[in-house]
């Protein structure tokens, strides 16, 4: 892949820039160099490699265009945009997600749905075209379509670094996965998530199944028979698409009742029989509001500013830091449930005080015991509000007041804000709060209902049952209540961050001392501009990284918000500046 013919610029001389993974937090990045690179006055030669399997670069594996339009996006298509906030853009900037499917799928273009995550792919993989398209004539992109597996530094030599003070200039050896070297001056991981299979924990049955995703290699009906009874580890989204692939992905539909949004199941040819999902909580994600019947309250922007303004202002030492985040959340969301449900007198009495104690009683340690019906009951109640069936309510108000107030803990936490004594306090607050907060739209929640109601989906193991395996086959174990299934799905994605070790490329740097992980987090500690942090507490030259693998030093990864984190601008920012500095030594 090359943009503008140019004359292969000599390695020694010409600087060089690598991409290790090109989904979306590495597009955002590419664009945003491409961009700058647009106002720099140099023609001299520039190379970009980009070390990414995928043919359709720009695209993580949520977002594959392989998969199918039953999975869908957990963020309202109003939410998604690509074109970044920051100036300069590109010569044609990339349109937001809603005008570019009235171009391109018209049936699709409504700002309050959920759209098909192949088709967001499309979206995001039509950016990089776009931005590629625009490349400056001295620029040069090599695709390389296989996976970095190491990356080593190659050398030293004479020149300048970032900071300017050193006399020598540090060079990468990137190796790919079948054995092919470049070296490059600069480079940037952003791997995004890991497709690797989870590690069995253990289990060595015939039935297990190791991933979800692709859902199209790893639940077929080869994999996972029709007919099958079903365990799924994992009460999460990824359990709700590994659930819809089983019905809807074997041809059963779902249909409106009376016109509502409630649905009914419609059997097909070759579902599975009984799914039964289980986690350590047992607990629920809540439905996110359906846009078109409980619409978007704008009336509540001033709360969630004023909420964010006392966040940014809270301090946030030892300890007591979740304590501090917890009761500002509740203060705003009580602040906007009295706002939005002024006549529910049943809610008005010390709000906040109770939503600190609803919450907390979610967050205790061990997690309360749940009951079936109390896991199916929490499920459909937040469903009824989400479609506006049932009044406006704390769980509700929580919900709004953490996506809300979400930009300012992002500024707030990242980059060591939060004390390392409190971390551990602080992922149980925010498990919670993305349950509360970032779980599916209310259409796949009526399909697990639906599910429900047709018997297809049994909760009597749903929170941390035993799992044992006879004669080969997983059995799960509750009390005195047994059952034995054909398959065991992890419907579970690998957690972000990164461990030392030889296993991966984040790993190898680990463990070299190139890069560090955060205090408290697994999460490799970064710049403001996305450099890594050495073992030695200096940014290591020519080393950066976005995504996922930074997630604790930066909050929030999960997102393709333009608007939540600056890395990728500052990021390259500091590239252009070196590569200033770079040009003007050859």
């Amino acid at each position: 892949m090359t943009g503008h013919p140019s004359p292969v610029p000599d390695i020694d001389t010409a600087p060089s820039i690598a991409f290790i993974g090109l989904g979306p937090k590495g597009l955002y990045a590419f664009e945003r160099l491409i961009a700058k690179l647009h106002r720099r006055s140099s023609q001299k030669p520039v190379t970009l490699h980009i070390w990414e399997p995928r043919a359709r670069l720009g695209v993580s594996l949520p977002y594959d265009l392989d998969q199918p339009p039953y999975l869908r996006m957990n963020f309202a298509n109003r939410w998604v945009s690509a074109r970044a906030p920051e100036a300069p853009s590109l010569p044609t900037p990339p349109p937001a997600l809603v005008p570019w499917l009235e171009q391109h799928h018209p049936a699709l273009a409504d700002a309050d749905d959920f759209a098909p995550r192949c088709v967001v792919g499309e979206y995001l993989h039509s950016v990089f075209e776009a931005a590629l398209s625009d490349l400056p004539e001295a620029v040069r992109v090599e695709h390389h379509p296989e996976k970095a597996v190491d990356l080593r530094l190659a050398q030293l030599q004479p020149g300048r670094l970032e900071s300017g003070t050193s006399p020598m200039r540090s060079r990468w050896q990137v190796v790919g996965a079948s054995g092919g070297r470049v070296e490059v001056d600069q480079v940037l991981i952003s791997v995004g998530h890991d497709a690797r299979p989870r590690p069995s924990l253990g289990e060595d049955g015939a039935g297990l199944i190791p991933a979800v995703f692709p859902v199209d290699r790893w639940l077929t009906e080869e994999a996972v028979p029709p007919g099958s009874d079903v365990a799924m580890r994992g009460f999460a989204l990824t359990w709700i698409d590994a659930t819809l692939a089983l019905f809807e992905g074997r041809g059963g539909r779902f249909e409106s009742v009376d016109d509502g949004p409630r649905l009914r199941y419609r059997p097909g040819s070759g579902e599975v029989r009984t799914i039964f999902p289980f986690s350590r909580t047992g607990r629920p994600l809540l439905a996110k509001p359906d846009g078109h019947r409980v619409p978007h309250r704008g009336d509540l922007d001033e709360v969630w500013e004023e909420g964010r303004r006392r966040i940014a202002e809270l301090e946030l030492d030892g300890e007591s830091a979740t304590a501090a985040i917890l009761r500002q959340v509740a203060a705003s969301a009580a602040q906007a449930l009295e706002r939005a449900e002024p006549q529910q007198p049943e809610l008005s009495a010390d709000r906040p005080q109770t939503m600190i104690q609803l919450v907390a009683r979610r967050c205790a340690e061990p997690p309360p015991r749940l009951a079936p019906q109390e896991v199916e009951q929490e499920m459909r109640h937040a469903w009824e509000v989400a479609v506006g069936r049932r009044p406006l309510d704390h769980w509700w108000a929580l919900g709004q007041a953490w996506r809300g107030l979400y930009p300012a803990l992002v500024d707030s936490i990242s980059h060591r804000g939060l004390p390392t004594a409190a971390w551990p306090s602080f992922w149980r607050l925010s498990r919670e709060m993305e349950r509360i907060a970032f779980g599916p739209p209310a259409i796949n929640v009526a399909k697990i209902l639906a599910l429900l109601d047709a018997g297809r989906i049994d909760l009597s193991f749903v929170q941390n049952p035993t799992v044992s395996f006879a004669d080969g086959l997983p059995c799960l174990i509750h009390g005195s209540r047994q059952q034995t299934v054909d398959r065991l799905v992890h419907a579970v994605l690998r957690p972000p961050g990164a461990e030392p070790g030889p296993d991966s490329l984040l790993g190898g740097l680990l463990t070299a001392g190139h890069a560090r992980q955060l205090e408290g987090t697994d999460g490799i500690e970064i710049t403001r501009s996305a450099q890594c942090i050495g073992d030695d507490g200096r940014p290591t030259p020519g080393l950066s990284v976005l995504g996922r693998a930074t997630e604790g030093c930066v909050l929030g990864n999960d997102t393709l918000s333009r608007t939540l984190h600056h890395h990728p601008e500052a990021w390259a920012a500091r590239v252009v500046a070196w590569l200033v500095n770079r040009l003007a030594e050859v």
